[in-house]
């Protein structure tokens, strides 16, 4: 799930670099440039995916990450005023079963040879 949201991110960046308006929702938050917006897009999905691609491997860190990026969107998705309710409500149950997952299971995963 990691290395796709990052994946989705990664893309978003690059088209809002190329002055494509994905994000119909809402706006960029704080008044951002569209360059500003678009590397730190690109730059928070490389390390989702790098992060997923980690917990893939059953690296600790990655655990540690995965969890730390599921609880700072959790926070900033209940925080972001421009989305629909029903839109929080996912992105929230998403967030938690990921932490959930890594924090109870992520032991379980055996490394890809």
């Amino acid at each position: 799930m990691l290395v796709l949201v990052g994946a989705l991110h990664f893309v978003d960046g690059v088209s809002t670099l190329a002055g494509a308006q994905l994000d119909v929702l809402a706006q960029q938050p704080g008044g951002m440039t569209d360059t500003a917006w678009g590397l730190l897009c690109m730059a928070v999905g490389g390390l989702e995916a790098l992060t997923g691609y980690g917990v893939l491997r059953g690296a600790s860190w990655a655990r540690v990450a995965a969890v730390v990026i599921a609880v700072s969107g959790l926070v900033l998705s209940a925080a972001y005023a421009g989305l629909p309710a029903y839109a929080v409500v996912v992105l929230i149950t998403v967030a938690v079963v990921l932490a959930y997952a890594v924090i109870a299971h992520g032991a379980e995963v055996r490394p890809i040879e």
